[in-house]
């Protein structure tokens, strides 16, 4: 591959791959006046303390396996391993997510009595689904990504910010 071939394809991907993360966090910092309008401050704060929970669960969950998979798929030359290493993530990543997400749901009680004034069972169990429910597309979106189908990615990632947004509405 000419140099030129390589720079053009890395200024495409970027665009691609960089515009749907910025998009992902415009629309994340669209919300936050609406959040403030519709939410007393109370209810913000317990929000934002149960979604910093679950950043941290996130990060334990991905524990950096998808920038490990993508190395490990482009180190190997033969389609059978490259798709044997999405698989072994693929179920990695489930079960890393269905042990925290039961973990986290026996935990609710002690969060809930150590950490917030009142009920906020329901708030864990949404955000347990939102947890298994965005690893399918981060997993999808770096199969595509390694694949080189930005126009799979593409709709990968715009369907799930529209059911991103979807979701904030509906349990607003």
């Amino acid at each position: 591959m000419s140099t030129r071939f390589q720079i053009k394809q890395l200024l495409s991907d970027s665009v691609v791959y960089g515009l749907t993360g910025m998009l992902n966090r415009f629309i994340t910092m669209f919300f936050v006046p609406v959040y403030s309008r519709i939410l007393m401050p109370a209810d913000y704060g317990v929000m934002n303390l149960i979604n910093i929970i679950f950043m941290a669960v996130t990060i334990i969950v991905v524990c950096g396996f998808d920038g490990a998979t993508m190395r490990w798929y482009y180190d190997e030359k033969e389609e059978q391993k490259q798709n044997a290493c999405f698989a072994s993530w693929f179920w990695f990543q489930l079960m890393s997510v269905l042990l925290l997400s039961v973990v986290v749901y026996f935990c609710i009680p002690v969060f809930t009595n150590l950490v917030f004034d009142t009920d906020v069972r329901i708030l864990f169990l949404i955000q347990i689904a939102n947890l298994f429910f965005s690893i399918l597309p981060l997993i999808l979106q770096i199969y595509f990504r390694a694949k080189r189908n930005p126009k799979q990615y593409l709709r990968v990632a715009l369907s799930n910010t529209v059911m991103s947004i979807g979701f904030t509405i509906l349990f607003l």
